[in-house]
C-alpha cells in the first residue's frame, strides 16, 4: 500500500466501483376515471439491499396538469421504503398513498443508494380505490372527515395483510396453469410448484430440461395420457423434447368494420402453409418383405422367409464360421413373426448424440414411455445420404441439387465438395439419362 510492504495477515479491502447515490423518476398523470378517488397504496417490486431506500412521493388532483403547472403548486406527500420492509423475501414492498383524493395521480420516485449498492425497481403496482375495514365499523367512526381519514390509515396497516391474502386467493388459478405456475423453489420447499403440479398426473421431468421445455411438456401431458404406450403418443413426446412441436396458429383478431360478400370472380385465398413434422419412429414390422397372395411381385422388395431372416447355423446346410450365428431361441418356425415384432427405431439428428445431456434425456424418455415387451434403438442421423449405410427415404435422405465445383483457395475437399468439369447437358430420355452421373434435376 502506497509503495510500502503489507504486514503479514493484513488483507487490503477489495476495490468496489462507486455507483450513483441517487436517481429520480416522474410518472405521467395516472387516470382512475373516478372523481375524488382515494388511491390506496404503491407496491414496489424489486430488491432493496442494505443501506438503500426508495422515496415515494405522490400528488393527486381532479385535473390533468402538465409538468410546468405541476412544479408550481404541487404538494407532494412523502413516504419512504427502506431495507427490511414487509414481504422483502418475495421482492415486494409497499407504502400507503397519503395524498388527498383526486382522479389523477402523479408518482415521483427517488432511488437512494450508498455508492456500493443501489435499489432495483422491476415493476410498480398502484392499488385504487382504498377499501378499508372502516366500512364494516359503525358509522360514528366515519362521521367526522379528519377522524375518518386517521381511522382509515390506521386500519390500512391490517388491511395490507388482508389484501395480500385476498391477492393469493384471487390469483390462485395461475398456480394450476403450466404456463404461469412458479418454477422456482420458495423457502425450504423440496420441489418447485411446476414439478409438484406435474406429479399430479404422474409426469417426471428430466434434470437437463429447461424451464420452457418443462412448461411445454406439462401443457401437452394431459392430452397425451390416453396415448401413452402408443406410436402416436411417443412421437408427440419426441417432437416436444426435440423442440419440433408445431407452433400455434396466430390470427389477426382485429374487428372488421365492413362486412360484405366476396366478388364472384375473386380467386380463392391461398392455402395456409401446414407444418408437417418428421416421422421420427420406424416400427420394424414394416420392414417385413412378405409375398401376399393376389398382389405379390417377385423382386428386391419381396423375399421368401427362411434361415436368411435370423441367419441361423444349420449343419449340412448353411453353417459357416464367421457368417452364420448359433441361435437356440426362439424356434426357427417363428422367426418370420418374432424377428421384427415389438421393436422400433428412433431417428434423431446427430447433434443430440454428441451432447451428453440431450442424449441422456432422450434415452430416459424412451426408457420411461416404451412398453415393457418392446425394444428400441436410436439412430443419430447425419446430414448426408450414404447408400447402403444411411439412405432411408422419408427419414434421413434428401434429394437435392448437386453442389458447386471446388475452387482453389476457397473450398476444402470433403464430403460436400465436387470437382467440377464441363457443364452437363440437360437430361434427355433415351439418350442421356443417367441419374447421378451426367443429369441434374431442376
Amino acid at each position: 500500500a502506497n509503495g510500502n510492504p503489507i504486514a503479514p495477515g493484513a488483507v487490503p479491502k477489495p476495490f468496489a466501483p462507486a455507483l450513483l447515490s441517487s436517481g429520480s423518476y416522474l410518472s405521467s398523470p395516472l387516470d382512475s376515471r373516478t372523481e375524488r378517488c382515494q388511491w390506496h397504496r404503491v407496491v414496489v417490486h424489486g430488491a432493496l439491499p442494505a443501506g438503500t431506500r426508495v422515496r415515494v412521493e405522490t400528488f393527486c388532483a381532479d385535473e390533468p396538469y402538465d409538468r410546468d403547472q405541476l412544479d408550481g403548486f404541487a404538494t407532494w406527500a412523502v413516504r419512504e421504503i427502506a431495507a427490511g420492509a414487509s414481504d422483502e423475501s418475495e421482492g415486494r414492498a409497499d407504502c400507503l398513498v397519503a395524498s388527498a383524493p383526486g382522479r389523477y395521480l402523479w408518482l415521483r420516485l427517488t432511488l437512494l443508494g450508498n455508492g456500493l449498492a443501489t435499489p432495483v425497481v422491476q415493476a410498480l403496482e398502484i392499488e385504487f380505490p382504498r377499501l378499508t375495514s372502516l366500512r364494516y365499523l359503525p358509522a360514528v367512526f366515519a362521521a367526522e372527515p379528519t377522524s375518518a381519514d386517521f381511522t382509515a390509515r390506521f386500519l390500512a396497516l391490517f388491511d395490507a395483510t388482508l389484501r395480500n391474502v385476498e391477492r393469493t386467493v384471487d390469483t390462485e388459478a395461475r398456480l394450476f396453469d403450466p404456463r404461469s405456475t412458479p418454477a422456482a423453489r420458495v423457502g425450504g420447499a423440496p420441489v418447485d410448484f411446476l414439478t409438484w403440479l406435474a406429479s399430479w398426473i404422474g409426469v417426471r421431468f428430466d434434470r437437463s430440461w429447461s424451464e420452457a421445455k418443462r412448461r411445454q411438456f406439462l401443457e401437452h401431458a394431459g392430452a397425451l395420457l390416453d396415448r401413452r404406450g402408443t406410436l402416436r403418443g411417443l412421437r408427440e413426446q419426441l417432437l416436444i423434447l426435440l423442440g419440433w412441436h408445431p407452433p400455434r396458429a396466430c390470427r389477426n383478431a382485429q374487428p372488421r368494420r365492413v362486412c360484405g360478400c366476396r366478388p364472384l370472380n375473386c380467386a380463392p385465398p391461398p392455402p395456409e402453409p401446414r407444418y408437417t413434422p418428421p416421422p421420427l419412429v420406424l416400427e420394424h414390422f414394416r420392414l417385413r418383405r412378405w409375398l401376399l397372395l393376389g398382389s405379390a411381385r417377385l423382386g428386391a422388395q419381396a423375399v421368401l422367409w427362411g434361415s436368411r431372416i435370423v441367419n441361423r447355423s444349420q449343419l449340412g446346410a448353411n453353417a459357416k464360421a464367421g457368417h452364420t450365428q448359433l441361435t437356440m431361441t426362439p424356434d426357427p418356425l417363428h422367426d418370420p413373426f418374432r424377428f421384427h415384432a415389438n421393436r422400433y427405431t428412433v431417428f434423431v439428428p446427430a447433434c443430440y448424440g454428441r451432447d451428453d445431456a440431450a442424449r441422456k434425456a432422450l434415452e430416459n424418455l424412451l426408457r420411461a414411455e416404451t412398453p415393457a415387451p418392446a425394444r428400441w434403438n436410436v439412430e443419430y442421423v447425419e446430414p448426408r445420404m450414404r447408400i447402403g449405410v444411411q439412405s432411408m427415404i422419408g427419414f434421413d435422405a434428401v434429394v437435392a441439387d448437386l453442389p458447386e465445383g471446388a475452387r482453389l483457395g476457397h473450398l476444402k475437399l470433403g464430403n460436400a465438395t465436387l470437382i467440377a468439369g464441363a457443364p452437363a447437358p440437360a437430361i434427355r430420355i433415351g439418350r442421356r439419362g443417367r441419374i447421378g452421373t451426367g443429369a441434374r434435376l431442376r
